[in-house]
């Protein structure tokens, strides 16, 4: 286990130059969802996840390979049990160490592609892998379906393969009984991807505007007039007369008149109050 542990990580520490732009892009998208989650991120914060980052990714391998081994081992040993199986815990990690083997291979040949392909087609870390997920473009693409169609990898099925025939033969089972607990123990590896790819999705609570492709608001579609122009236009005519009716004039009594308002309609009221003076 650690043999192979130190296997797989010197040779992602030696080839962590040509795989850089794999991490990069990784890193922007991380980083990118990060801030839809919490628009407060300052620079410097950013600047210190991503060195962080840059070393959990090179002594990763040394951590997290023994630790991935030692719970594919555990999980084998209790599902073997569902399915009769005869074997140890320690035989079970011994055959999840042996069914790790093919992921050094798996590191070879990833940057043996990455040396020859473009560097700016080198959008995930699925660009390299041998499923249906690298012809997908992670920017547009679901997270769900890249991780579902990313575990539909050549070397997930080797592996689940080779701890079929291990616990077949260790535990002395059926083939039969050993190839239903190997795909019950693939299908228990979807999760944690599955889990990940839920919180990189953008927050559902957060409505995405024009720019970032989202449905334009009613008073942004063309055609249509501003909002609020077709507000005001709701507003009932009479009360907009009022508004624009001129203020009133100030009213003065005629003297002798009785009359508060020097208008045509009270012209009469003056010449009668005229005549009783005469």
């Amino acid at each position: 286990m650690l043999i192979l542990a130190a296997l797989i990580g010197g040779l992602l520490l030696a080839t962590s130059g040509v795989l850089s732009p794999i991490m990069d892009a990784e890193f922007q998208r991380g980083m990118a969802a990060t801030l839809r989650r919490n628009p407060q991120l300052t620079a410097d914060q950013m600047a210190t996840g991503r060195h962080i980052g840059e070393i959990i990714a090179k002594v990763g391998a040394f951590i997290f390979v023994p630790i991935g081994i030692f719970f594919t081992g555990l999980f084998l040993w209790i599902i073997g049990k569902a399915f009769d199986a005869k074997e140890s815990l320690h035989t079970a990690l011994v055959v999840a160490a042996y069914a790790t083997v093919p992921r050094v291979l798996e590191v070879v040949l990833s940057a043996v592609q990455a040396m020859f392909m473009d560097p700016a087609s080198l959008t995930s870390h699925f660009s390299v892998s041998l499923s249906a997920a690298r012809f997908l473009n992670p920017d547009t693409a679901s997270p769900l379906t890249l991780s579902l169609l990313g575990h539909l990898d050549v070397f997930t099925i080797w592996l689940t393969a080779l701890l079929a025939i291990g616990l077949s033969v260790t535990g002395k089972i059926p083939r039969s009984r050993a190839a239903f607990a190997a795909a019950f123990l693939w299908v228990l590896g979807i999760v944690p991807g599955l889990i990940q790819a839920a919180r990189s999705w953008p927050h559902r609570g957060v409505r995405a505007g024009p720019a970032a492709g989202g449905r334009k608001q009613p008073s942004e579609r063309p055609g249509r007039r501003p909002l609020r122009d077709r507000r005001a236009a709701r507003i009932p005519r009479a009360l907009t007369t009022a508004r624009r009716s001129p203020p009133a004039v100030p009213r003065t009594p005629t003297p002798g008149s009785g009359c508060y308002n020097v208008t045509a309609r009270c012209a009469p009221t003056a010449r009668r109050a005229s005549g009783r003076s005469r």
